[in-house]
């Protein structure tokens, strides 16, 4: 259990892929009205291929924290 927390700690205060891309090929917001948790998503592809992803947002550790473990991923 503590792994997973430094880990979600980690990212939350050293987020990966963090910010915009300049020409995207996609942009995607969500909101969650429950909790105020606001997310977006761009990314290029090239030759249907996801060549690179950024994200931007505000929320609790676990939304932020995920949206930076998934733009790894």
């Amino acid at each position: 259990m503590k792994f997973y927390k430094e880990l979600l700690m980690d990212h939350f205060k050293n987020p990966r892929n963090r910010g915009r891309l300049e020409n995207a090929d996609f942009t995607i917001s969500q909101f969650n009205p429950s909790c105020g948790d606001k997310i977006s998503v761009e990314g290029i592809i090239q030759d249907g291929i996801l060549t690179q992803v950024a994200f931007e947002g505000k929320g609790c550790v676990i939304s932020q924290a995920a949206a930076s473990m998934l733009s790894e991923y």
